[in-house]
């Protein structure tokens, strides 16, 4: 089994790649006078990620005084940090899960 992990490893050199939506925004929250609109702009490029960044800005966790429906909100209500730390969270989830079922279909499961 070892050796077909080596293997899937081995011949999987291609790392997986973040959007450019989520390698924008990094760079964006980098910068002391970033926008709040501006980054809202930006994040909205991508539904996907949009959708994940209001449903968590909505869960238990985070939840406000009142639901949140745009990423705007999202931004001024939780701040750039914890917004930037759900973007992070989505983005390697996708990644790491990707992998997970690649090397889960190497292994015989």
């Amino acid at each position: 089994m070892k050796e077909k992990i080596d293997q899937l490893f081995l011949n999987d050199a291609q790392l997986p790649r973040i959007s450019s939506v989520v390698t924008k925004v990094m760079q964006m929250v980098q910068k002391q006078d970033v926008a709040i609109p501006d980054l809202a702009k930006e994040i909205s490029n991508d539904p996907g990620l949009t959708a994940d960044v209001i449903k968590l800005s909505n869960s238990a966790y985070y939840r406000a005084a009142k639901p949140i429906k745009t990423v705007q909100e999202s931004l001024m209500t939780l701040g750039i940090k914890t917004v930037k730390d759900i973007i992070l969270l989505t983005a390697t989830r996708g990644i790491l899960k990707k992998r997970s079922q690649r090397l889960s279909s190497g292994c015989g499961r």
